[in-house]
């Protein structure tokens, strides 16, 4: 019922749905469609696990800057900017392996992102709740992945590898209007 965690929880439904199509095809797009080899695969995809942790420096002094509604609605709508350079991805091979490495780069906002909902998870939970609340959310979003991968297997074979992860490129920028549309743009500091 707190209006808050339920706009977190229904991104993180809807973002996981997502996730789940995008994660069964990526790898199969990049080696079928785009032709590239597993081993330069592994390399782009590690540039996100480094991002990522270059994520969790900048974490604090982007909500400081622009506050927890900012940071969250910011690095979802800059991580859809990043994200969407992976579908664009056409043309000569040294522009592709640039595009998909700058959509990996874009994996700092995952992190910006999770911290940030996470410290405002916390922050609003009482303690004896708070086992609660992240069983129930990862329980939501664990269920859902799998559904994502199996509708993404439907979608890449039915539309196509670039169309199916566009489609749920433009279904996960949309998750950012159930934070939008809550309490959380109008937040400040923790």
């Amino acid at each position: 019922g707190e209006p808050v965690l339920r706009a977190l929880l229904l991104n993180a439904a809807t973002q996981s749905l997502t996730n789940g199509v995008i994660g069964t095809l990526f790898a199969l797009y990049m080696v079928e469609t785009l032709g590239i080899t597993p081993l330069v695969v592994g390399l782009i995809v590690s540039v996100g696990g480094v991002s990522a942790l270059g994520g969790a420096f900048l974490a604090g002094p982007v909500t400081q800057r622009f506050g927890v509604g900012g940071a969250l609605i910011g690095s979802k709508l800059v991580s859809f900017l990043f994200s969407s350079l992976m579908v664009l991805a056409y043309g000569p091979q040294p522009l592709v392996l640039a595009l998909l490495v700058l959509s990996q780069a874009g994996d700092a906002t995952w992190t910006v992102y999770g911290i940030t909902e996470t410290s405002l998870q916390q922050h609003i939970t009482p303690n004896r709740f708070l086992g609660r609340l992240h069983a129930s959310s990862r329980f939501i979003a664990g269920l859902l992945l799998p559904v994502g991968g199996l509708l993404g297997g439907y979608l890449g074979q039915t539309i196509g590898l670039r169309a199916a992860m566009g489609a749920s490129l433009l279904i996960r920028m949309a998750t950012t209007l159930w934070i939008y549309g809550s309490p959380i743009p109008g937040m400040a500091g923790l």
